[in-house]
């Protein structure tokens, strides 16, 4: 089973058991670019919340790391416009942009982080070609229509297991089988085999049936 995003270089992520395949191991900034890189599926990018520590030249030597080191997805990149880290928003959309650019000029997916900003990171991806993953999705049935209209990926993790979050059952509901990866983040990577459950259940496949279909989706995107 691949577990499509996990920080697996995290302290408390380390401390977790888990038995899953594969992982892609994403990253946050230039501090762990190295430390990804040991792992056999990793992504390369600038986490909005830690672009205020990174400079044009950061940008620069992203591009050098990407051909370097041959990740399979820039990221993790994005926009956060939540109350705690929206102070900065143009330098995050700046970054972001960049990364984008980045992206398309490797062709490579992108992994996205969009919280509280899914209307702007959608206009954004209208104005060109990439692909990838939302990451995490948390947002409207139509904001979920449109990523997937676009081509993108829906990340799936832990929401789903919250009881109070059902508007999250209904998306899932809703959403095409081959649109649907799944992920655990920074929470243990073990709960992967829950998350899939859920979701199984949610679709009325057999679970043998959602991880295949999860798997499928991950291969064909990260082409791995």
């Amino acid at each position: 089973m691949i577990n499509t995003h996990a920080h697996l270089d995290f302290d408390e992520v380390k401390n977790f058991d888990f038995s899953t395949e594969e992982t892609i191991v994403p990253s946050i900034g230039k501090e762990n670019w190295s430390k990804v890189a040991l792992f056999d599926f990793f992504a390369l990018g600038i986490h909005p919340w830690y672009v205020d520590q990174h400079s044009d030249l950061d940008l620069d030597l992203l591009e050098i790391q990407i051909k370097k080191n041959k990740p399979i997805a820039v990221g993790e990149c994005g926009l956060d416009f939540s109350p705690n880290h929206k102070s900065n928003q143009l330098k995050q959309v700046y970054f972001f942009k960049h990364q984008l650019h980045l992206a398309q000029k490797n062709n490579l997916p992108v992994i996205i982080h969009s919280v509280k900003a899914n209307h702007e990171v959608i206009s954004h991806l209208s104005e060109r070609d990439n692909y990838g993953v939302i990451h995490g999705f948390y947002g409207s049935p139509e904001e979920a229509n449109k990523f997937t209209s676009m081509g993108f990926f829906l990340g799936i993790g832990h929401a789903i297991l919250k009881p109070n979050y059902l508007k999250m059952e209904s998306i899932i509901q809703t959403c095409p089988m081959d649109k649907i990866l799944i992920e655990t983040d920074d929470d243990n990577p073990g709960d992967l085999t829950k998350i899939a459950s859920k979701i199984s259940s949610i679709k009325g496949l057999s679970y043998d049936e959602t991880v295949l279909n999860c798997d499928n989706n991950a291969k064909k995107l990260f082409g791995i």
